[in-house]
């Protein structure tokens, strides 16, 4: 024989089992429907080939045994489960010509140890959740809210192992493959779930939007552009098209500019940190908190009452008359975008104030020593230098301003004319409408994405300049 030849044949020891007997396992997998895993059998790894075997029948028992309870409840972990014995299959099959060359007696490999723990899992998790739903049911004392939080228990526990999984058999894949394999598959193999997730939760949602805009109400019958004929023909549709103008110019502005003048100011400060913090604190609450708290704020009583708002209030002390912030068509937009302005404010100041920081100090003296004054420095030096940021910022605004929905929802509800885009999305959701509903969700997305795409460009920019 030649040298290659005696390197490619398998080891020859006592413990293996004679070409006959590993025939007859090869076949006998084979015949069970798992000729890819007979290897294990055929390289001398008996107990494999056994667990290969018990695994996979147990997994049909289980579908079987289980069958109600993971169509309701388990569907994903099923096919979480299902795509980790077949990314075991691909794994092995990958791996034969380098196990022909190694120990047969060498110990098994940990993702054969991991599809036993999942199918472990799936028989346990019914259980589980039984149990863990019976204890939450008691503390919380609703059926419905202690099957949720036990479901959500597990799904904190269980996320995490499963990617685990998912990384030691990528892992004990790329073991088996030569360096410069390694190098072009291990990026896409870890980007992998990313890709996945990103499908799931954007590509696929957004191709199922556009394609439900296109039909009609039950979305049964293809009506074409119906929908969007509809949107640019109703009179609501178009006043959250004007309100959603206004938010863009007014509350984008107001914020940027505001934000700038903020972070200017008060980087020549020595209490600088604290005053920030100060604007900045409305940001760590939620839109809708801002929203109860300027609903406050708004409050309007007849003249001659007692004035329990705070804007009021003042207004009265100054010898006016009582404004009605919220159903005064006139003011009430406005109103809505300065709640906005006053959350949205603190996050331009921080941004902008970075970028402020990092402008170089020798530069701004250099032009006060030559005699510039600070509107000079602060217009011909920084704000030039902090155009990439502003446009960064600014462009954040507007994606938010297109996308605006709580602070309306929770103050307004859409009432007085303060209707936004978003908000019609969800009332006609609301209304089982759902192919107008996609059809206003895909006009919002068309307006937003060309900003998102600036803003990328923008920020790539600004990372080549670093």
């Amino acid at each position: 024989m030649t040298e290659q030849t005696m390197e490619a044949m398998p080891p020859d020891t006592g413990d293996q089992p004679d070409r006959e007997e590993r025939s007859v396992g090869t076949a006998y997998l084979a015949m069970i429907g798992f000729p890819v895993g007979a290897h294990r059998w055929y390289l001398g790894h008996t107990t494999a080939g056994i667990l290969y075997v018990v695994t996979f029948v147990l997994l049909a028992l289980a579908r079987f045994a289980f069958r109600e309870r993971v169509e309701a409840d388990f569907a994903p972990i099923w096919t979480v489960a299902v795509a980790l014995v077949v990314a075991q299959l691909i794994l092995d099959a990958i791996a034969i010509p380098r196990w022909v060359r190694r120990d047969p007696e060498a110990p098994l490999p940990a993702p054969l140890l991991i599809l036993l723990a999942v199918l472990a899992t799936i028989f346990v998790l019914p259980l589980l959740l039984d149990a863990l739903g019976a204890v939450f049911t008691a503390v919380f004392g609703r059926d419905r809210v202690g099957r949720q939080v036990a479901m959500m228990v597990i799904a904190i526990l269980g996320v995490p192992l499963v990617l685990w999984g998912y990384v030691v058999m990528v892992e004990h894949m790329l073991r088996h493959l030569t360096e410069v394999w390694q190098r072009r598959v291990r990026p896409w193999l870890w980007l992998a779930p990313g890709l996945f997730f990103l499908y799931t939760f954007l590509v696929y949602p957004t191709y199922g939007t556009i394609r439900r805009s296109l039909y009609d109400r039950a979305g049964d019958t293809f009506v074409g552009l119906e929908n969007y004929e509809w949107f640019f023909n109703s009179p609501n549709t178009l006043i959250a098209l004007r309100n959603n103008v206004l938010w863009l110019v007014f509350f984008t502005g107001i914020s940027v500019v505001v934000g700038l003048i903020v972070a200017t100011l008060f980087d020549r400060v020595r209490y600088e940190n604290f005053a920030k913090t100060v604007v900045f604190v409305p940001m760590a609450i939620s839109f809708v908190a801002a929203s109860v708290v300027w609903r406050f704020m708004y409050v309007w009583n007849p003249p001659n009452a007692n004035q329990t708002g705070t804007l009021n209030a003042i207004i009265v002390a100054l010898g006016g008359e009582p404004v009605d912030f919220i159903s005064t068509r006139s003011i009430n937009n406005f109103a809505l975008i300065m709640v906005a302005c006053w959350v949205w404010v603190g996050f331009c100041m921080v941004i902008l104030s970075a970028g402020i920081k990092s402008i170089d100090r020798e530069l701004l003296e250099a032009a006060r020593v030559d005699g510039a004054t600070e509107w000079q420095v602060f217009r011909r030096i920084q704000l030039p230098l902090l155009a990439p940021t502003i446009a960064v910022v600014t462009t954040t605004m507007l994606i938010f301003a297109l996308k605006t929905f709580d602070i309306v929802y929770a103050m307004t509800n859409g009432n007085y004319d303060t209707n936004v885009i978003a908000l019609e999305m969800w009332s006609q959701f609301s209304f089982n409408q759902y192919g107008r509903a996609s059809a206003v969700a895909v006009v919002l997305l068309a307006a937003i994405v060309p900003v998102m795409a600036y803003n990328i460009r923008q920020f790539r920019r600004q990372e080549e300049v670093r």
